[in-house]
C-alpha cells in the first residue's frame, strides 16, 4: 500500500473520529470549552496568562523594539505584493505563472518525506509567532485570556492567543500596532538568524552526491553506488565542480544533438571525496544494440554543503540537518509573509483594519474588507498545488 492510501485513510479516520466526537459530545458548546473538536479539527485551550511578563510592562526599549515589527511587517507585505504584481505581469505579458505560495498539505501539495522535514521549522514558526503576540500584548498592558493548540486533520499544527477583547479594544491604535504585528516580527527575527546560519554553511560551497543509482543502468554496471560524496566531475574531458554546470552541458548536448543522446558516446568520471575516480561509459546505440537505456547513464544527484561534510557529520545526518534548517528559514519567512498580508483574518488584516476605523470609522471596515477581498484575488493565480 503507497503512503498516498495510507494518508488519505488516515484523514478519513481522523474525519470519522472527530466527527462523531462532535456529534456526540461537543456539538452547540461554546468555544471557550478547554478541549473542543469539531470535524477535522481538535483544540486545545490552555488558561496561561502569561503573567511572569507583567514586570515589563511599559519597559520604553520593548516597546521601541516592538514598534520595529510594524515597519517588518510592512516590509514583509510589500514584498508579497511585489510578487504578486510580477505574477500578474508574467501571466499578462508571457502566458506564464510564477508559483508564489503552496499550501502545506501532506501527500496533496508536498510529499510526506518533505513535510517531516518541514515539520520542525513549522513548528518553530507557529510557537514563535504565537509568543510573539502573547509577549506584545503584557507588555503593552494587555491582559491575555488563554493560549492553545490547534490539530488540523491530525497532521498539521497550529496555535493562538487569545488577548482580553475588551482590554485590546481599548488600547490606543499604536499598541494594537505592535501586538498585531509582533507575531510576524518573531518569524521574521528567526529567519533573519537562520539565514545567517545558512550563510555560514554555505559559504564553503556544497559538493555533490549520487542520491541514487538505477537497476540495471550503466552507473551501475560500472560500480558506482549511491550516497557516494563527488568533489568533481568530468564528462567527455570537460571538468564540473558544480552539478549545476554539469546538468546544463547535458541539456545543451542534448539540443545540439536532435534532441537525444542516444548516438552519443559519453564518458563520465566521477572523482570521490576519498581520492577515487570512478568511469562510467554510456555508449552509443546502434542496429544491433542490446536493449538498454542509452539517452542516460542512471543517476540521481543532490547537494550536500561541503562544511558538514568535513566537520565529520555522517551523509544522511548532513543532508537531513541541512533540510530542516533550510525549511525553519523558508516557513518563517512565508508564514510571516502571509501573515503580512491583509488576508481577512491574518495580522495584516488587524493592522489594516485598526488603521482605517482609525482614520475612517465605520467606512474603515467596509474598505478594509474590499482590500482583503482583492488581495486574495490576486493572490490566487500564484497559488501552487503541484507536489
Amino acid at each position: 500500500m503507497d503512503i498516498g492510501r495510507i494518508l488519505l485513510l488516515y484523514l478519513l479516520a481522523w474525519f470519522s473520529a472527530t466527527s462523531i466526537i462532535y456529534l456526540i459530545r461537543y456539538r452547540g458548546r461554546e468555544e471557550s470549552e478547554r478541549i473542543l473538536v469539531s470535524p477535522l479539527v481538535v483544540v486545545i485551550r490552555f488558561k496561561y496568562e502569561f503573567k511572569q511578563i507583567e514586570r515589563f510592562y511599559g519597559k520604553k526599549r520593548l516597546l521601541v523594539f516592538l514598534d520595529v515589527g510594524v515597519f517588518v511587517l510592512a516590509i514583509l507585505a510589500a514584498l508579497l505584493y511585489f510578487m504578486v504584481a510580477k505574477n500578474i505581469a508574467s501571466i499578462l505579458m508571457k502566458g506564464e505563472r510564477i508559483p508564489i505560495a503552496t499550501p502545506i498539505i501532506p501527500g496533496l501539495t508536498i510529499s510526506i518525506e518533505t513535510f517531516l522535514y518541514l515539520l520542525p521549522g513549522l513548528s518553530i514558526a507557529i510557537i514563535l509567532h504565537e509568543l510573539g503576540h502573547a509577549l506584545a500584548s503584557r507588555i503593552s498592558g494587555v491582559p491575555v485570556k488563554s493560549t492553545g493548540i490547534v490539530i488540523l486533520g491530525g497532521l498539521i499544527p497550529a496555535a493562538f492567543v487569545e488577548p482580553h477583547e475588551d482590554k485590546l479594544r481599548k488600547t490606543p491604535l499604536r499598541s494594537k500596532l505592535r501586538i498585531y504585528s509582533a507575531g510576524v516580527f518573531f518569524n521574521g527575527i528567526i529567519a533573519l538568524i537562520v539565514w545567517m546560519l545558512l550563510s555560514l554553511l554555505l559559504s564553503g560551497g556544497f559538493y555533490i552526491v549520487v542520491s541514487d543509482v538505477a537497476p540495471g543502468s550503466w552507473a551501475e554496471a560500472y560500480g558506482l553506488k549511491p550516497n557516494t560524496i563527488v568533489t568533481e566531475i568530468e564528462a567527455n574531458s570537460t571538468k564540473f565542480q558544480e552539478l549545476r554546470d554539469f546538468i546544463e552541458y547535458l541539456v545543451d548536448l542534448r539540443e545540439k544533438n536532435s534532441g537525444t543522446l542516444s548516438n552519443l558516446t559519453l564518458v563520465v568520471v566521477f572523482r570521490t571525496l576519498d581520492g577515487e575516480e570512478i568511469t562510467v561509459v554510456k555508449p552509443s546505440i546502434s542496429s544491433n544494440s542490446e536493449e538498454r537505456d542509452y539517452e542516460r547513464i542512471g543517476v540521481s544527484f543532490n547537494t550536500v554543503p561541503s562544511k558538514l561534510v568535513e566537520i565529520g557529520l555522517p551523509l544522511s545526518y548532513a543532508l537531513s540537518f541541512f533540510y530542516i534548517v533550510w525549511y525553519v528559514f523558508v516557513v518563517n519567512l512565508g508564514i510571516g509573509a502571509i501573515n503580512a498580508a491583509p488576508l481577512f483574518i491574518t495580522d495584516g488584516a488587524h493592522v489594516v483594519r485598526e488603521v482605517l476605523k482609525e482614520r475612517l470609522g465605520e467606512k474603515g471596515e467596509k474598505i478594509a474588507y474590499i482590500i482583503s477581498l482583492a488581495t486574495l484575488l490576486l493572490l490566487l493565480p500564484g497559488l501552487s498545488l503541484a507536489i
